[in-house]
């Protein structure tokens, strides 16, 4: 029987009024070694928007403001219609990209604060926070430090058997 996965990419650009559609090149990657490995793949890009307007990445950093809090609320209500769309297995959460820097692909603190509402909500549901940038916690079942895929795999395919 086929495992899924669920791989989330938090998002920061839209806390200060941007976007940012691309997926980095370690999902890319980690989704590829899973197809590979008979576990199937999803990514959410949930920075990902439609239409509006890119504000250029530099006056990001200097206008930066606080974050908007609903961006939380929406960005869990959107992981949630995943969850239940997809029923994954698994949820991946991107902590840093060694490939891109750590904020296109979630800085730890939006990542963990995602984690922990989706965990409220889905106490069963095995999470995993894997990166660079990952910081000791309690919030995802398994962490995964720097770069892991080995792990990651390992610990699916002991689920299996």
């Amino acid at each position: 029987m086929s495992k899924t996965l669920l791989l989330v990419i938090p998002p920061y650009y839209k806390f200060f009024g941007s976007f940012n559609n691309r997926v980095n090149l370690g999902a890319l990657n980690l989704s590829e070694i899973f197809k590979q490995n008979k576990i199937i793949p999803y990514i959410l890009n949930l920075d990902y928007q439609q239409k509006g307007t890119l504000i250029l990445r530099p006056s990001i950093f200097q206008n930066s403001r606080s974050p908007d809090k609903t961006i939380y609320s929406s960005a869990t209500r959107e992981l949630q219609q995943n969850i239940d769309q997809l029923k994954p297995d698994y949820l991946r959460y991107c902590v840093g990209d060694v490939a891109n820097p750590a904020v296109d692909s979630g800085s730890p603190e939006r990542a963990e604060y995602l984690a922990w509402e989706i965990k409220k909500m889905n106490p069963s549901l095995f999470k995993i926070g894997y990166g660079p940038f990952l910081r000791e916690n309690n919030i995802f079942d398994l962490n995964v430090f720097g770069q892991g895929e080995g792990k990651i795999l390992s610990h699916i395919r002991n689920q299996i058997k």
